[in-house]
């Protein structure tokens, strides 16, 4: 365990102490005015620009070194919930003019497609130049940057979205609708496509060339998923 420099700790305190001194201003407000989306949000800022040189002590306190990793990821968790906030604010103020264009589902939709696009252009590029053999490792890698582009993705979404109450509405006919014959465009695609994977095996191809041509077929067939979906969703039609 490293000493602690003296000026890092005091700063830290003193810090702390502010932050919690606006928390209880915010939340003493919340009492008279109601407790709104943008209290909680700014408060959740707040309190991640408090832990921030928090943990940026512990990471010295263990290593000797200071580290700003973990320190930018609270930093930029903090700014975005207070853009979040504001958001919520300039929306409550004038609900009728600041409405998303878009539908919740369909930027949703909008936000997978290119999710998928983007990770697996990746993950096929790389199996094209550097071989099969490392397809196991970068595959997991690809799905783990994938879940971390989707809640980041869906969490700014559902921010940043107006109204609020369309990110928990139920699904209604036209969101049924646009399901039903997007999930029948990718299902067409999908039966035909696998087919392509018994033909493989009986040319006696490696497993590791199977695996990835049948998770291609079953990319493509998302990929013509969420396609339709935004599709529909834009043409308006349904």
């Amino acid at each position: 365990m490293n000493d602690l420099p003296l000026f890092p700790v005091a700063f830290t305190v003193v810090w702390v102490c502010a932050a919690l001194v606006c928390i209880g201003m915010i939340f003493r407000h919340t009492k008279k005015a109601g407790l709104m989306k943008e209290h909680a949000m700014l408060m959740g800022a707040i309190a991640l620009a408090a832990l921030a040189p928090c943990t940026a002590l512990i990471v010295y306190a263990v290593s000797g070194s200071f580290s700003f990793f973990g320190v930018g990821i609270q930093g930029a968790f903090a700014a975005f919930l207070l853009v979040g906030a504001w958001r919520a604010r300039w929306h409550r103020q004038d609900p009728q003019r600041h409405v998303s264009s878009m539908a919740f589902k369909e930027k949703s939709a909008f936000l997978v497609l290119l999710a998928l696009l983007v990770v697996f252009t990746g993950y096929y590029s790389i199996l094209l130049s550097a071989g099969l053999g490392v397809s196991v490792g970068v595959f997991i890698g690809s799905v783990v940057m994938l879940v971390i582009i989707m809640i980041i993705g869906h969490a700014a979404l559902a921010l940043f979205h107006a109204p609020v109450e369309e990110v928990d509405q139920a699904l209604d006919e036209r969101d049924v609708a646009v399901e039903r014959l997007s999930i029948r465009n990718a299902y067409y695609l999908l039966l035909a496509g696998i087919w392509v994977i018994p033909v493989m095996a009986l040319a006696d191809l490696s497993g590791l060339l199977i695996a990835n041509a049948a998770f291609a077929v079953i990319l493509i067939s998302e990929l013509v998923y969420y396609t339709s979906m935004v599709t529909y969703y834009r043409r308006g039609a349904i």
